[in-house]
C-alpha cells in the first residue's frame, strides 16, 4: 500500500508519476458525437426541475476577460478542465448531459436500474491527469465534493432535497451497461445521489428513441500506464455513503449562486487591500461554525491565516468550535503557496487538514469530498457583487506545518482565499 495522504499533499511535487500521450485532450469539455438521423428529436420527458438543477451545475455560465481558462461553470476545476458529466436515471430511463452542446441525449433503458432514481457524477479522468499526472485522482476527489455541494444547494434553490450520496468508482460502462456510450470505457462513475421518483420524466421515451453517443477521445491506455485504474479498482469496494444534506440557510441564496466567483486570474488574486470588516469576518465565522455542526461525519481540522481583518491581529490561527486560538503572529505570506501566488493584499485565508494513518483510502476520499464541499458552500455564502473566494490545492505543507505546529500524521488538503476584488471580471453566459 502506497502512503496516499505524504503521496497526494506534501510529497506530491516529488513522488507524483505522469505518462505522456500523443492523444488530443479537449480543452473545454468531452466531446461526444451523435448520430445525425438519431438526433432530429429534441428529448421528451425529462422534468423542468431536473433540467435546471443540471444545468445550473454542468453548463457553461460565465467567461472571463484576460482569463487563460476562458469559460466557467458553477464548480471550480483546475485549469478550468471540468472533466465531469452527469447521467441521469428515472426508473431505469437513462440521460446525458452533454455541456459542450447545451444538450441532452436519451441513452436508453436500464432494467437493472428500473426502481431507483438517481443522479450519476461521471468522470472523464485524463483530461486532469494529462497535465497533473496521478495527482489528478486527488483534483477530481476535490471537484466532486464541490459538485455535491453545489446539486444539494441547486436542489435546494428548486425547493427539493437529494436523498444523500454514495460513492461507487465504476467504469462507466460496466455499471450501464445496456446504455453505454461507445468509446467511453475510460469513464468512471464517482458518485451518485439518490432523488424522489419524478413523475413527469421518462414518459414519451423508447428504447427505440435512444441515440447511439459515442466518445470522441478514448484513454483507457493512459490511465492504465498512470495506475489510476488500479486505484479506482481498489476504492471501487469501499461503499462510501454520504448522509443527507441540510446545509444552514444562506439569505439570497439564488442570488449568491450566481455571483460565487473564484476570480482564477492573472488581476484576480489582488483584493482591494482595506481591512475586510470586522463584523463580516465574526458572521462568517458564526456560518462556518453552524455548517461543520450540521454535517454528522465532520472530521477536518480548520486554520485561518488573517493578514487584514479589522479588530484581529495579522497570524496563523487555529480554529475550533466557531472560537480563534492565535498560534503565531509572524506569517511570511509568500511562503504559503508552493505555487509562487501572490496572496499580499489578501484579508484571510483559510487552510484545512486531517489526522489520519497513511494508508486509509477511505478515508483519503472522504476527506477530499469534505474539504472541498465546505469550501463551496463558504464560497456561496461569502459570495457579492465584488467578493471572491478562491479555492487552491498549491499549498506549502512544510510551512503550514511548522506555522500551526502541527505533526506527521496531520496532512494539509486544501485551502481557499477569500477577499474583495478591484474590479468584476466576470460575464453571463446565461
Amino acid at each position: 500500500m502506497i502512503d496516499l495522504f505524504g503521496r497526494y499533499t506534501r510529497d506530491r511535487y516529488e513522488s507524483n508519476r505522469k505518462v505522456h500521450s500523443l492523444q488530443h485532450v479537449p480543452p473545454a469539455s468531452t466531446i461526444f458525437n451523435y448520430s445525425a438521423q438519431e438526433r432530429k428529436e429534441e428529448v421528451q420527458g425529462l422534468s423542468s426541475l431536473i433540467k435546471a438543477v443540471i444545468r445550473s451545475v454542468f453548463s457553461y455560465q460565465t467567461y472571463s476577460q484576460g482569463n487563460p481558462y476562458l469559460f466557467r461553470k458553477a464548480v471550480p476545476s483546475p485549469r478550468s478542465i471540468h472533466p465531469f458529466f452527469p447521467v441521469y436515471l428515472n426508473k431505469g430511463h437513462c440521460y446525458l448531459y452533454d455541456s459542450g452542446k447545451d444538450e441532452f441525449a436519451y441513452l436508453g433503458f436500464c432494467p437493472s436500474n428500473s426502481r431507483t432514481t438517481e443522479l450519476v457524477i461521471c468522470s472523464d479522468m485524463w483530461r486532469v491527469c494529462s497535465i497533473y499526472g496521478e495527482f489528478g485522482f486527488a483534483l477530481c476527489l476535490l471537484e466532486a465534493g464541490h459538485i455535491m455541494a453545489a446539486l444539494n444547494l441547486a436542489f435546494d434553490i428548486h425547493g427539493e432535497k437529494a436523498e444523500g450520496a454514495h460513492f461507487t468508482f465504476q467504469k462507466y460502462n460496466e455499471a450501464f451497461n445496456e446504455a453505454s456510450i461507445k468509446n467511453g470505457d475510460d469513464c468512471y462513475t464517482f458518485f451518485s445521489m439518490l432523488l424522489k421518483e419524478d413523475e413527469s420524466s421518462c414518459k414519451g421515451e423508447k428504447l427505440r428513441n435512444s441515440v447511439t453517443v459515442k466518445k470522441k477521445y478514448n484513454y483507457s491506455n493512459e490511465l492504465s500506464w498512470l495506475g489510476i485504474d488500479l486505484l479506482l479498482k481498489e476504492a471501487k469496494p469501499k461503499e462510501i455513503r454520504v448522509s443527507p444534506r441540510n446545509y444552514p440557510m444562506i439569505a439570497d441564496l439564488n442570488d449568491k449562486w450566481g455571483k460565487r466567483n473564484s476570480m482564477n486570474t492573472k488581476f484576480g488574486l489582488y483584493s482591494s487591500g482595506h481591512p475586510f470588516p470586522k463584523e463580516s469576518f465574526q458572521q462568517f465565522l458564526r456560518y462556518l461554525r453552524k455548517l461543520t455542526l450540521s454535517l454528522p461525519d465532520y472530521k477536518l481540522k480548520l486554520y485561518v491565516v488573517i493578514q487584514s481583518v479589522e479588530g484581529f491581529l495579522e497570524g496563523g490561527y487555529k480554529y475550533t468550535d466557531g472560537e480563534l486560538e492565535l498560534l503565531d503572529d509572524k506569517i511570511q505570506i509568500s511562503s504559503f503557496s508552493k505555487g509562487g501566488e501572490d496572496f499580499t493584499n489578501i484579508p484571510f485565508l483559510l487552510a484545512m487538514s486531517i489526522e489520519s494513518q497513511e494508508d486509509d483510502l477511505e478515508r483519503f476520499i472522504e476527506s477530499h469530498i469534505q474539504a472541498a464541499e465546505i469550501i463551496h458552500v463558504l464560497s456561496v455564502y461569502f459570495a457579492s457583487g465584488h467578493s471572491f473566494s478562491r479555492p487552491f490545492k498549491s499549498l506549502n505543507d512544510i510551512y503550514l506545518q511548522e506555522l500551526f505546529k502541527t505533526g506527521m500524521q496531520e496532512y494539509f488538503l486544501y485551502g481557499c482565499l477569500f477577499g474583495h476584488a478591484n474590479i468584476p471580471v466576470e460575464y453571463t453566459l446565461r
